[in-house]
């Protein structure tokens, strides 16, 4: 497989992925909503329940069972999206459809990076970087093993790996902005620091973190998750070779 290098700039990536979401927005916001609901939400309503090891262990296989799956549907849709191949809600479940490929995957790029994060941060940090088109390639060919997928991306972050990292860190002024309100509810019910012991304050602080209002305004975050999630399927195509931006970039050929 050939090796693309990206030159696009970051602000020209971000149009192609903002670009595609026009008409979008809501059915992109419900994926990812729903999406972030089947990983997060049994374990937030278990840990409201109950603090018991037991519902933690269950609480991290199923985790593990429903990430993979849930990941590669939201790469699905987002694929579709960005191609213009009329995305549908039901995308996300399509997922389930390759349950075996999507957790042995998942699996592999989980324990690769954690392995590499345990000699030092930047180990892990590069090899997720590396693998992080594994469940685009996925989506393109369900039918693709594991160690084919992050092959595969491997070869593309070749010479890509910077470009990606940085653009990323493109979309950090409108994480911090869509985090403000959270933040702002995080304060107003964290207590003075100077007035409690350090335990008092962990318990204070895990109670506000399940707090519902903190909760709502997290949600706010959703949005940027789908901007940056359009983007990558659109880093996605430029990487792999399917797209090239011409010297207009609102205009782009497959």
């Amino acid at each position: 497989m050939n090796n693309h290098i990206i030159t696009e700039p970051s602000k020209t990536i971000r149009a192609l992925g903002r670009q595609t979401l026009q008409g979008y927005w809501g059915t992109a916001l419900i994926v990812v909503l729903l999406g972030t609901a089947i990983t997060s939400l049994p374990g937030f309503i278990l840990g409201r329940l109950t603090d018991s090891s037991i519902l933690h262990l269950l609480e991290s296989i199923y985790n593990i069972l429903v990430t993979g799956p849930v990941n590669l549907g939201l790469a699905i849709f987002f694929l579709k999206l960005f191609r213009q191949q009329g995305p549908q809600i039901n995308d996300l479940a399509s997922g389930f459809d390759f349950f075996m490929n999507a957790t042995s995957l998942y699996l592999s790029v989980m324990v690769r990076v954690l392995l590499l994060s345990f000699l030092f941060v930047i180990p892990g940090i590069i090899a997720s970087i590396r693998y992080s088109q594994s469940f685009y390639i996925l989506a393109d060919d369900p039918s693709k093993p594991a160690a084919q997928c992050m092959y595969e991306s491997a070869v593309m972050m070749e010479g890509n790996k910077a470009k990606f990292f940085w653009f990323n860190v493109s979309y950090i002024g409108w994480y911090l902005l869509a985090n403000m309100p959270q933040s702002m509810v995080t304060m107003r019910y964290m207590p003075d620091i100077t007035m409690y012991s350090p335990e008092q304050i962990y318990n204070a602080a895990a109670s506000i973190a399940s707090n519902p209002l903190v909760t709502l305004a997290g949600l706010c975050t959703i949005f940027v998750t789908v901007y940056v999630s359009a983007g990558h399927a659109a880093f996605y195509d430029l990487v792999s070779g399917n797209l090239y931006v011409q010297q207009d970039p609102n205009q782009v050929n497959y």
